[in-house]
């Protein structure tokens, strides 16, 4: 099968890229020939160069209006939303003639917010998978309007993969036959369970941005640090832009008083390492579409405290079926948080063992690239039978 994939962006940290190149490493030995359309000559390019994987290299935008935040913001909007659609024209353009001259059999948009692939596979009479991985009404301002995201699902040639029930659910496609949820791929290969003794740390892992909750809590840290005389300290390991909000939590940060307990190490390739040393990692994202950070976190030995909605709540979930039991501290309030932190804090990792052993079986279980790879590909070849 010759499959056309179309990326929205080049960093290779995010959680769409990684997913993506960790599916292309279960895919290849199955029989998938890739073909990838990339933005850009940074990141991930290098890592497709370095796989021997075909890349044609455009310039498209992601489907979604342009900020208006600042008065510059607003003057330039006309400009560019005018430039962003005649350059995602040409593109589609010539995505379509790249996918004719390579005889592509069908074409996968790696996210839901790049609508280049789809309108290209349409011109040329192909199918189009739209890999969904994120609340897309809730995430951006979808151009031209989110029931024209809606309507691309109503051809016979179009497709969909949810990363979770909910998403697929939440954007109304779990009432549709050409809709699937596969989750993920974490790991390519059995891990031996290994628990390390903890230090004193509570861990944050992700961006700092309002969907992924750090708001939420610095808040219950907060409390946290006032109701115990020797609180842990808080690493926080991910990208720290440069806007408001970010400034808001620094300034949160300076005005309680946190300077000497919350420690911003940015991005750092030790985070499986920071993982399995951690007393505990939270993950307080208010609409996570499935997250890497924590099934990866259980695979390290790690125990988790989930804030218990979206993507994190279905693994939660899936854990608790298949286990019988809790895999994770789950809340669903920042006051159930400071509590979690306040009763972690006292106790020590080997008390938790049992959920830890519990987390770790379920990625293992539910969570492998082969499985991951063996559903794609199933899904290819059910599309492509009728073709």
């Amino acid at each position: 099968m010759r499959i056309a994939f179309v990326l929205h962006y080049s960093d290779s940290l995010t959680g769409a890229s990684i997913a993506f190149i960790r599916m292309l490493q279960g895919l290849m030995p199955l029989g998938v020939i890739p073909y990838v359309i990339v933005p850009d000559r940074k990141g991930i390019y290098e890592t497709l160069d370095n796989m021997a994987v075909h890349t044609l290299v455009l310039n498209y935008r992601p489907s979604i209006y342009s900020h208006c935040r600042t008065f510059k913001e607003c003057l330039l909007w006309i400009p560019r939303m005018i430039s962003k659609i005649i350059v995602n024209k040409l593109a589609e353009k010539k995505i379509a003639k790249y996918l004719i001259e390579n005889e592509i059999d069908l074409v996968h948009t790696n996210v839901g917010i790049i609508n280049v692939g789809y309108h290209a596979a349409r011109s040329v009479g192909i199918p189009h998978i739209y890999h969904i991985r994120e609340y897309v009404d809730i995430l951006v301002p979808y151009f031209p309007s989110i029931n024209s995201f809606y309507k691309q699902f109503d051809g016979m040639s179009s497709y969909s993969i949810c990363i979770t029930k909910d998403i697929q659910k939440h954007l109304h496609l779990n009432d549709k036959d050409r809709s699937r949820v596969i989750y993920d791929p974490i790991f390519s290969s059995s891990y031996s369970f290994q628990c390390s003794e903890s230090k004193d740390y509570f861990l944050f892992v992700g961006r700092i941005e309002p969907v992924k909750g750090f708001d939420l809590l610095l808040q219950s840290y907060n409390e946290y640090v006032k109701k115990t005389t020797s609180p842990l300290r808080l690493l926080v390991a991910g990208k720290i832009g440069n806007n408001p909000y970010v400034e808001q939590q620094l300034k949160f940060i300076q005005n309680n008083q946190l300077s000497s307990f919350v420690e911003l190490l940015g991005e750092c390739n030790e985070v499986g390492e920071l993982m399995r040393q951690a007393r505990a990692i939270v993950i307080p994202s208010r609409h996570e579409g499935f997250g890497f950070c924590m099934p990866e976190a259980m695979l390290k030995g790690c125990l988790v405290i989930a804030n218990n909605v979206g993507g994190t709540k279905e693994q939660l979930d899936n854990g608790l079926e298949l286990e019988g039991q809790e895999i994770a501290l789950r809340y669903e309030t920042i006051e159930d948080l400071t509590r979690l932190l306040l009763e972690v804090s006292s106790h020590s990792k080997e008390d938790y063992i049992p959920y830890i052993e519990r987390a770790y079986h379920t990625v293992n279980s539910l969570y492998s690239l082969k499985r991951h790879a063996a559903e794609v590909c199933s899904f290819y070849q059910e599309i492509l039978t009728p073709y």
